[in-house]
């Protein structure tokens, strides 16, 4: 089940990984290797992780918003700014383990791409990665993998998507 890149190139997808939990970047490296997404670059925060993208383009970056939000924020924020075109418009996916609409909105105004909710499995990651990459090269395997638990958990959904960012200001007569 290998994850290329549709624009004929045959290159995998270079995704970055900004995670302060060592055990948590592991198993999101893990997932990442199952979808065929060898190309990772792990950063702890996002102060290693900007000098890092200095020297190592990705396509797409998973960045866990539970680390000191405001250090994340800026983070995005320059990358929104950035010179390069390429980095300014590289897909960025916040993870979190609390979502609530300060988070959604704050990710809208920074234009993530999508906001994923901790834990999530690899069907839900590659659902995330497919819509900030656009169409890959690999199909959804309908057996599981051995040793895998499946997602057998209906009450949540585990994606929130950020609403869109606002235009104008609301009239109270639109409002209701």
């Amino acid at each position: 089940m290998r994850v290329t890149s549709n624009t004929g190139s045959g290159r995998r997808n270079a995704v970055m990984l900004v995670e302060r939990s060592a055990f948590t970047r592991r198993l999101i490296r893990s997932l990442l290797k199952e979808l065929g997404i060898d190309n990772i670059i792990e950063a702890a925060n996002a102060t290693a992780a900007e000098q890092m993208l200095k020297l190592h383009p990705v396509d797409a970056i998973l960045l866990d918003w539970s680390q000191p939000e405001i250090e994340n924020a800026r983070m995005l924020a320059r990358l929104r700014r950035a010179d390069n075109p390429k980095t300014a418009m590289t897909p960025v996916i916040i993870t979190s383990t609390r979502v609530d609409l300060e988070l959604l909105e704050r990710a809208a105004n920074l234009n993530a791409s999508s906001v994923l909710v901790k834990p999530f499995s690899r069907t839900v990651l590659r659902s995330h990665l497919l819509a900030a990459l656009g169409d890959l090269d690999a199909q959804v395997p309908e057996t599981p993998l051995p040793g895998i638990a499946q997602d057998d958990t209906p009450a949540l959904p585990d994606v929130v998507p950020p609403p869109a960012p606002r235009q104008a200001a609301l009239e109270d007569s639109e409002i209701f």
